[in-house]
């Protein structure tokens, strides 16, 4: 199998839907530091496991990771917060 598509909302720094679909052969994700490349990653593992590993049990202020997992921004808060992933044979 392989990854086809991952589908996000309300997850981490993305408060709006966004959808990534992977080409056949390879996919190049590029941008700057801080715009969700990494989050892209987390959201696919997040789909297949229901957790980070990346964070373990990451705890600071009485805080934990998953108070992090879920869009927690400014504005309104996202309709939906999901995480989907599709394979392909």
């Amino acid at each position: 199998m392989k990854l086809a598509y991952v589908d996000l909302c309300g997850f981490r720094g993305y408060r709006k839907r966004v959808r990534v679909d992977f080409a056949e052969d390879f996919t190049i994700v590029d941008g700057r530091n801080g715009v969700g490349k990494s989050t892209i990653f987390d959201a696919v593992e997040y789909a297949l496991t229901g957790h980070l590993s990346k964070y373990k049990d990451a705890k600071a202020d009485g805080e934990t990771v998953a108070n992090y997992i879920w869009w927690t921004g400014q504005g309104p808060a996202p309709i939906d917060r999901y995480v989907e992933a599709g394979f392909k044979d």
